[in-house]
């Protein structure tokens, strides 16, 4: 349809807007309010802080976080002194003046000539005493130190936000290992003469023992990274435990699984002996063992599941790689 233009004496009506509701003309005043008051101060203050007035977009009300989000936000810096604690400890053992800094009424040891060098510092333990109030076990060797050395460092904190050292550390003797807590779940023997340890000793061999080719005893589409170059020349299968029921390790139905965990003597290059755990969930197929994944250890138990002709599990398994040297 073409368009009429208006005779010179009618003048187009403008279009009618939907009315609008009283909230939103509230919310169309406030902003207006709003955005003249930041003009208005932004010419008290300045051309510079007008030009920033006028480039910042609409403004956004924000409400206020509520007390559980504070505390929230609170507890995150307050959560965990032990890295404060090993700092200042790294800092004292060798009289630096910065531990000064961090704690002024507490003491540096006084050397002669020359302090010692640290040469690792860890925080092994933290306990909380009370609210604000941590004492955390930091272990120190000192280069040409051999024996590896425990302090206490008592820390609170102030306002609840800032850590502060509150006294001079306390040497003390080796910290015991926790007792307790979950029982592994590894807890029958799997004969070394059965399939189960025979694919296990040699996929470890394969894996950390530096004979390779540890391709062929994992099962399609698992991927393991390569142990390259390995610092192991042999790996021998001390014992090896199954989660769940007795199994004797015979090979299961296809598609059966497994956790199982092997603790193993690595002998190195060097002649060095390493006793190792290692993890794994295994699966059958075709009438054979095959490694599905290399674990954590930590893993949560999930049931059990027939994994061989008599029985098997699937349950979580523990097995975290450990070393005789370190903390």
């Amino acid at each position: 349809m073409p368009l009429t233009r208006p005779s010179s004496g009618e003048r187009p009506e403008p279009p009618i807007d939907p009315p609008a509701t009283a909230a939103g003309q509230k919310v169309r005043f406030r902003s207006v309010l709003l955005g003249r008051v930041l003009v208005y101060a932004a010419l008290a203050t300045g051309p510079a802080a007008l030009a920033v007035a006028c480039a910042s977009g609409p403004a956004v009300v924000r409400s206020e976080p509520s007390a559980t989000a504070q505390r929230g936000a609170q507890s995150e810096h307050t959560a965990d002194p032990a890295g404060y604690a090993a700092l200042f400890v790294d800092l004292w053992s060798q009289g630096s003046e910065t531990a000064q800094l961090m704690a002024p009424d507490v003491p540096v040891p006084e050397w002669g000539e020359e302090a010692p060098s640290v040469e690792r510092v860890h925080a092994v333990r933290s306990t909380q005493v009370r609210k604000g109030a941590w004492s955390v076990t930091v272990a120190v060797q000192l280069v040409g130190d051999s024996p590896v050395r425990f302090f206490t460092v008592p820390v609170a904190t102030r306002s609840g936000q800032k850590f502060a050292v509150t006294a001079a550390p306390a040497e003390v003797a080796v910290p015991k290992a926790p007792s307790g807590g979950e029982e592994p779940p590894y807890r029958k023997s799997v004969p070394t003469t059965s399939p189960l340890a025979s694919t296990v000793r040699d996929f470890l061999n394969a894996y950390a023992g530096g004979s390779g080719a540890a391709e062929r005893y994992l099962a399609p589409g698992a991927s393991l990274p390569p142990l390259a170059p390995s610092p192991y020349e042999k790996v021998t299968v001390e014992r090896l435990m199954a989660a769940g029921r007795q199994t004797q390790g015979e090979v299961g139905k296809d598609g059966s699984e497994i956790r199982v965990r092997a603790e193993v003597t690595a002998r190195d290059t060097e002649d060095r002996e390493w006793p190792l755990t290692y993890g794994l969930r295994l699966a059958a197929r075709d009438g054979r063992w095959e490694v599905r994944a290399l674990e954590s250890g930590l893993e949560e138990s999930d049931g059990a599941k027939a994994s061989s002709a008599t029985s098997a599990a699937h349950t979580d398994l523990a097995g975290a790689s450990r070393t005789k040297a370190g903390w």
